[in-house]
């Protein structure tokens, strides 16, 4: 089959790639670099279009199967180093992402279709947990091979989508992520902020927090009309 060697020639370049990453030194230089080598793989969309062929032809690469907090999302390649993953990301016509934060620097572009990303600053003074608010600044409309870089944290506040009427491939590199820190999503409406984990995370969470403490007597009343806001609702 074609995909699986497409996707073997994408991890190539990633291999190569890590020989260099490795002798960097901190985020600013892992950053330059990627601005300078991701356009070599934004400029190959006929070898991602080969890779995503894959995915319909049932290549085990990439894994449907791994988890993924965005569902556009697909893993290429994760550095067994821990030195970056590449992932790649599909939006359909109008589509974009909630407002997010990252726990790593990024380096994103546009393999094929225009690729919008606005960025947010807070304005509050981070005193009330769970809240924050933001002010919209910097708008950027990428067209394929152009790349925008990403900060972790407050500093990278941010949503990107698709204004077009085709599809939108972005293409990311991002670093390590912190210890013990969560993506966190905002709420342009009413303030809010949650954390936001991988399905495997939130669901080792979950369990923990069912056996801190005893389960609930299932004769207990629960209030009537109770409400539970879109946060607290499964994902079906």
């Amino acid at each position: 089959m074609i995909a699986p060697t497409a996707i073997t020639e994408v991890r190539r370049v990633c291999r190569e790639w890590a020989a260099t990453i490795g002798r960097c030194r901190g985020a600013a230089e892992r950053t330059a670099f990627f601005r300078d080598h991701l356009p070599s793989l934004l400029v190959r969309a006929d070898l991602l279009a080969q890779v995503l062929q894959g995915v319909l032809d049932g290549s085990p690469a990439p894994d449907l199967r791994q988890a993924t907090i965005f569902e556009n999302e697909f893993v290429l390649h994760q550095d067994p180093g821990g030195l970056f993953s590449l992932r790649l990301y599909l939006y359909g016509p109008g589509e974009v992402t909630f407002v997010h934060d990252h726990v790593s620097w990024g380096v994103s572009g546009s393999a094929s279709g225009p690729l919008a990303v606005q960025r947010y600053r807070r304005i509050d003074d981070g005193s009330s947990a769970g809240h924050a608010g933001l002010k919209a600044e910097e708008y950027r409309l990428l067209m394929p091979t152009e790349t925008e870089t990403s900060l972790p944290f407050e500093k990278g506040i941010h949503r990107t989508g698709n204004p077009g009427a085709g599809t939108t491939w972005m293409l990311s590199a991002y670093g390590p992520p912190a210890r013990h820190a969560a993506m966190q999503r905002f709420d342009l409406e009413t303030g809010r902020v949650e954390q936001v984990f991988p399905p495997r995370v939130r669901k080792r969470r979950l369990v923990e927090q069912a056996l801190r403490g005893p389960a609930a007597s299932a004769t207990e009343p629960m209030e009537v009309g109770l409400r539970v806001d879109d946060s607290a609702v499964l994902s079906r």
